[in-house]
This record gives structure tokens, C-alpha cells and sequence, in this order.
């Protein structure tokens, strides 16, 4: 059996949802080049299949081999019983494709769990139950400092169960320094590495010769509310007020 790397994304893209951790994806594909990456990803639908359906899709793409499972719980309209509801077919699904994979391809080198939120759990159990590393690796803005209200929204036994992986992860990484130290701020790490989102330096590059006149800007997001456009735009007008 090859040895593989098992990859748990808390985002990743999908056919309803294609840009959502599509950087995830970029840093499969980058991984990819150097070990065998297989992707496991479960993820709720919104619309679509009739309640109680499920769909998984799988394909590769030389080392990169991607099982993506989407699934539509059934909803009584009672909200926390609908979200025990979702959480019991998340985990079922997910337990039940990496078992999956771990019998076609045996035991991985280690696990990369990216986004603590949704695979806390099983992540700091299959470190322990197999024995092989953990790295996981951050993009949630909830563990920014700035975002310390809305941190401390989550549930005390949630936020208990990330600082139990995190403090048993072999590696941490984040996608900034401000990160990191939000996470070292709320979690009680003690160190991290930063490794920026990927980028495909064959289409976004640096021009040789910028162009003089108009200068045109780009914001490129889903438009969450901590994007902050409506602060972007009060920038660049304070910016053109005072004619820069």
C-alpha cells in the first residue's frame, strides 16, 4: 500500500459551493506534487436532493485523490434538534469514508486537518488510536483577537475540545502571524509556522511595467461581513478626499 498523507478540511470546494476553501484545495494540489494527498470532505447541503440523500463524488488527480460527500438531513423545524440531526450525519459520513480509505489504503503517514471547527474530535482520535502525527492548520478569522466577541460566543465545551487538539497537534500553521498569535492568545499554543494561502503565480504576478493613469483595485471575497467592504470603501474615500 503507498503511503498518503489523509487531508480533513473543515472547507473545501464543492459543486454548490465552488469557492469555498478553494485555497484548501490549491495547497492539496501543491502537496500533492511531493506525497500522495487523499481528501476527505463532508459537507451539509442547503438545497437540492430531498431530505435524507446523500451524494459522494470521487476523483483524482495524479497524487491528489479527492471524496467529497454532501448530504441533506431531514428537518423537523426545530433548530437544535435539526442541528443534532446534521451533526450525527456529518460524523457518520465522514467515520465512515475514512474507515474507507484507511481499509483500501491502510494506515496514512498522518493527518492534516485544516480548520479546526467541524473535525476536532476526530482528528485528536485518530492521532491517538493510529499514532501518527497531526498537523493542523488555520484560516478562521473567529481566532483573530479583533474577533474576541464573537469568539467568545462558541460554546465553552467546543472551544475546550480545539484547545485539546491544538495543544496535542505536532505542528500548527496559520495562514498569518495575527493570526497565530490569536490562536496562541485563545488556545495557549506556543508556536506556529505561517504558510500564506496558496497562489498561482501564473496568473497573479507582479507587472513588469505598472501603468500610469487610472488606478484600478481588486477585492476578491465571498463579501462576508469580516471582509469589512463597507470599511475598504471608507478607506479609499478618505484616500481620494485628500487626493492620493
Amino acid at each position: 500500500m503507498e503511503n498518503y498523507v489523509l487531508w480533513l478540511p473543515g472547507w473545501y470546494p464543492t459543486k454548490q459551493c465552488p469557492f469555498e476553501g478553494d485555497f484548501i484545495q490549491r495547497h492539496a494540489k501543491a502537496a500533492a506534487l511531493y506525497r500522495k494527498i487523499i481528501v476527505v470532505f463532508v459537507k451539509k447541503e442547503s438545497n437540492g436532493n430531498k431530505a435524507g440523500s446523500y451524494n459522494i463524488m470521487r476523483q483524482s488527480d495524479g497524487n491528489l485523490i479527492e471524496i467529497i460527500c454532501t448530504y441533506k438531513p431531514f428537518s423537523c423545524g426545530i433548530s437544535f434538534i435539526d442541528k443534532a440531526i446534521s451533526y450525527f450525519n456529518y460524523h457518520r459520513h465522514l467515520k465512515k469514508m475514512i474507515r474507507e480509505v484507511i481499509a483500501k489504503n491502510g494506515i496514512p503517514l498522518g493527518i492534516h486537518t485544516h480548520v479546526i471547527a467541524r473535525n476536532a474530535g476526530i482528528s485528536l482520535y485518530l492521532k491517538r488510536k493510529l499514532k501518527i502525527p497531526l498537523i493542523l492548520s488555520e484560516h478562521w478569522s473567529v481566532f483573530l483577537q479583533a474577533s474576541a466577541d464573537e469568539f467568545g460566543k462558541i460554546n465553552f465545551l467546543i472551544r475546550r475540545k480545539w484547545k485539546s487538539a491544538f495543544q496535542a497537534a505536532d505542528k500548527i500553521t496559520v495562514v498569518s502571524d495575527v493570526l497565530g498569535k490569536g490562536l496562541q492568545h485563545h488556545m495557549m499554543i506556543a508556536n506556529y509556522a505561517v504558510i500564506p494561502n496558496v497562489v498561482d503565480t501564473r496568473i497573479f504576478y507582479p507587472a513588469v511595467s505598472p501603468s500610469a493613469g487610472v488606478v484600478n483595485f481588486l477585492h476578491i471575497s465571498l463579501g462576508g461581513p469580516h471582509k469589512n467592504l463597507p470599511g475598504i470603501f471608507k478607506a479609499f474615500a478618505i484616500l481620494k478626499k485628500n487626493n492620493i
